[in-house]
């Protein structure tokens, strides 16, 4: 049987496609926030679901908001158990 919804934690393109979504709005809200604020710090926020989606994976995305310009993430789960991110 079919299933109806593909799971979008699973796979290396969607894990990629994660980090482009983080790098890009990170990179475009410090773009528009120019305007107004230069000074402004962007921080986002990076869903840690630590039975779905691994600690190396998380890491990558709060680099990917380091290297747009943002001053690292902000994790959150809906357990509150937030993994170790840096060993």
């Amino acid at each position: 049987m079919a299933r109806a919804y593909r799971n979008p934690v699973r796979g290396a393109a969607s894990q990629r496609r994660n980090i482009l979504i983080v790098y890009w709005t990170t990179y475009r809200a410090l773009e528009r926030l120019a305007v107004v604020n230069p000074g402004a710090i962007v921080r986002p926020w990076i869903q840690a679901y630590a039975p779905l989606v691994k600690n190396a994976d998380v890491v990558k995305q709060i680099n990917a908001a380091n290297d747009a310009g943002g001053m690292g993430a902000m994790c959150w789960n809906d357990y509150g158990i937030y993994p170790r991110l840096y060993p």
